[in-house]
């Protein structure tokens, strides 16, 4: 930076960056002589100081050398304050701007740290949140800037990932409405080696402009997170969703068994019910059960009976949990009665939902990707790229190591009822069939058709403990009566694919009409406040109350607790457990 003379730069403005850079880095200040069209000169700060620089224009070009350069300072450190007046916000985002480059939540507070402890010079909050913003814009691109190369960005996605299914819709004004993206490796796992249940739902962007992401995800054998598609809105409304689940319907197909998990919203469920007229409809019981207890008080007895209602698997059991609900609470034994049992219990659903029936693995995927909510729409999109990119090649990785026929998953839930299988007694029927003698709970199970009269080896297709035991009785292996999607196998092919960066913008290749489409964005614009950070919590939901450590005090934290130190022996003689959050004594 700076360090002879003749040195060219671009731009006047180059010099100048580079100029307050060097004095920000060598920890000096700078005052300017002259600044014109055509000549740059400054001086150090320090009148007796002989640090003097001089720059020209070079004709016919907006480019500027230097022509005097005098890097020896004769001042004393005593002219080198703390607050540097060239660490402007502009300075700081040159040497910040690296570290948003893979999307980091980079905050004002360890710009700070990092300003201090580099160039040991102090920064306030207020110049380092300008600082962020200004290396946010130019390293992922201004929110408008975002939606004009949208298209550019989906045809590289699709070049650099072939088969990969993308879409975009505008209105007449060429304004933003609604994009699609299902990359190639996705979707090729899903129809090959995951469960056919897919979870639907949506989280709020909290970037300058509106837009809601739409997720589609599943899980995998090893009941991880496996994402199948992504879709943006202006809006959650029923046109958005329709279209969103029209554009997912193509990538996909027609699937056999297939069960779509929507959130509770009205408009998913009716979207899902246009889109996927063949498919099941099951509801989350995590949302059922949220409403029920809004709805008729919160009991921990009741929320105990009715997710041992959702996991029974024989309907006797589940009749007899009903009945206990029905005695506690009858409006909330009717209110989810209502919903239908087949929607959310296993002991009537039509279909295989596996184990994933209380699951809400879309609420897990929406914090797994949080973190580019506040990013512009391209930034969105490439920032879930990134994920997946990582996720498929860990997980590859991971299985590919596994030495069991099935994942680790499998293998410990397995262990569980094996456990259990040892001290069952076992009397064979023929010799695939066989009664399993289990107090009041006997099973009859049928190795050949994979059944057993407790249903979990016909709903989960995985061997449930009387089939366990019958197993061991003929020393069959219990993997070959495991269901493929369990399998090591399995796993591998369903992360065999491969995702690729689309690279910079300036490296694109883009044909013309492409190129030349016309992107704004949306028309509605966020409230001048800061968007919430947290998700707000759902209509019945449970939010837990955060305790202060010092005094032991609900409803607020160590932090923020407004005690005196001396008060804390008072506390301890007071009785502490007699106070909620108020700081009454």
């Amino acid at each position: 930076m700076c360090t002879a003379v003749g040195e060219l730069f671009e731009s006047k403005q180059q010099l100048q960056s580079q100029l307050c850079r060097y004095a920000f880095a060598n920890r000096f200040h700078i005052r300017v002589m002259k600044s014109g069209s055509k000549r740059y000169q400054v001086r150090c700060i320090v009148e007796e100081c002989k640090w003097r620089l001089r720059a020209v224009k070079v004709a016919n070009s907006d480019y500027f050398h230097i022509r005097r350069f005098d890097h020896e300072h004769t001042c004393s450190n005593e002219a080198r304050f703390p607050h540097q007046r060239q660490a402007s916000a502009r300075v700081i985002r040159e040497h910040i701007k690296e570290k948003f480059r893979d999307h980091r939540l980079y905050k004002p507070k360890e710009i700070i740290q990092d300003i201090k402890k580099e160039f040991g010079i102090s920064c306030n909050y207020h110049k380092a949140y300008r600082a962020k913003h200004i290396a946010l814009d130019e390293v992922q691109g201004a929110p408008i800037e975002s939606y004009r190369i949208l298209p550019s960005y989906m045809y590289m996605l699709e070049q650099t990932n072939p088969g990969t299914i993308t879409d975009l819709h505008t209105d007449s004004a060429n304004r933003f409405m609604y994009m699609f993206f299902c990359l190639k490796a996705c979707i090729d796992g899903f129809l090959s080696s995951i469960r056919p249940v897919i979870a639907i739902d949506a989280i709020f962007f909290k970037g300058p402009h509106v837009g809601v992401l739409f997720v589609a995800v599943c899980m995998n054998g090893n009941d991880q997170i496996f994402p199948l598609a992504f879709g943006v809105g202006d809006s959650e409304t029923n046109e958005a969703w329709e279209w969103f689940l029209t554009r997912l319907h193509r990538a996909i197909g027609e699937v056999d068994d297939l069960v779509i998990v929507p959130d509770r919203k009205k408009s998913i469920i009716t979207g899902v019910e246009k889109v996927f007229p063949n498919s099941f409809h099951g509801a989350f019981a995590v949302h059922l059960e949220r409403n029920m207890l809004g709805r008729y008080g919160k009991s921990k007895i009741l929320k105990d009976i009715f997710r041992k209602a959702i996991k029974v698997y024989r309907v006797n059991q589940f009749t007899r949990c009903m009945e206990q609900l029905e005695n506690m609470n009858s409006q909330a034994a009717m209110y989810i009665t209502d919903v239908g049992f087949e929607r959310w219990a296993r002991a009537y659903s039509p279909r295989k939902r596996y184990n994933l029936t209380s699951y809400n693995i879309a609420e897990a995927m929406n914090n797994a990707i949080k973190t580019c909510q506040k990013l512009p729409i391209t930034g969105v999109i490439d920032c879930i790229r990134e994920v997946l990119q990582l996720w498929f090649y860990d997980r590859q990785t991971s299985a590919g190591k596994l030495k069991s026929t099935l994942t680790s998953k499998a293998d410990v839930d397995i262990g569980v009822d094996d456990e259990k299988a040892r001290n069952l007694t076992v009397y064979p029927i023929t010799y695939y069939s066989f009664l399993v003698k289990d107090r009041d709970l006997d099973g009859t199970v049928d190795l050949t058709s994979k059944t057993c009269t407790c249903r979990e080896f016909d709903i989960d297709e995985i061997p449930c403990e009387h089939a366990l035991a019958c197993t061991r009785v003929r020393r069959f292996s219990y993997a070959d009566y495991c269901s493929p999607y369990y399998s090591s196998a399995f796993l591998v092919a369903s992360y065999s694919g491969k995702i690729h960066p689309v690279g910079h913008p300036p490296e694109w290749l883009v044909p013309e009409d492409i190129a030349s489409i016309v992107v704004l964005p949306p028309v509605g614009r966020r409230f001048p406040e800061r968007p919430k950070k947290n998700r707000t919590p759902s209509f019945g939901e449970g939010v837990s109350q955060s305790r202060c450590t010092n005094f032991h005090r609900n409803g607020h934290n160590s932090h923020s607790c407004t005690y005196s130190r001396s008060s804390k022996s008072l506390t301890s003689t007071s009785g502490v457990g007699e106070a909620s959050g108020s700081h009454n004594v």
